[in-house]
């Protein structure tokens, strides 16, 4: 079910509990990258918690995002990163 789109800035998707958002990002952007090393996907301490980082390897824009719903209730989420080749 598509429920929205997700701006994209920065050519990254960001998943992480709000309550650490700005725990262990480090002082500046420079420095959250860095962290981030060159794979992607990554799952990586932060804070209390862990945070997921995915590239989207198409760079800024809007990405359709659909969930998998179960009776009700969200079962789990996808972000299309190639919306143009749906149908191809």
């Amino acid at each position: 079910e598509f429920i929205g789109e997700i701006a994209v800035d920065s050519g990254l998707i960001h998943i992480s509990d709000p309550c650490y958002l700005t725990e262990g990002l480090g002082a500046s952007w420079e420095e959250f990258v860095e962290d981030l090393g060159t794979e992607s996907p990554t799952i990586k301490e932060h804070g209390e918690g862990t945070r997921l980082t995915v590239e989207t390897h198409h760079g800024d824009g809007f990405y359709p995002v659909f969930a998998d719903m179960k009776n009700g209730r969200i079962r789990g989420i996808y972000i299309d990163f190639l919306p143009e080749e749906v149908g191809e």
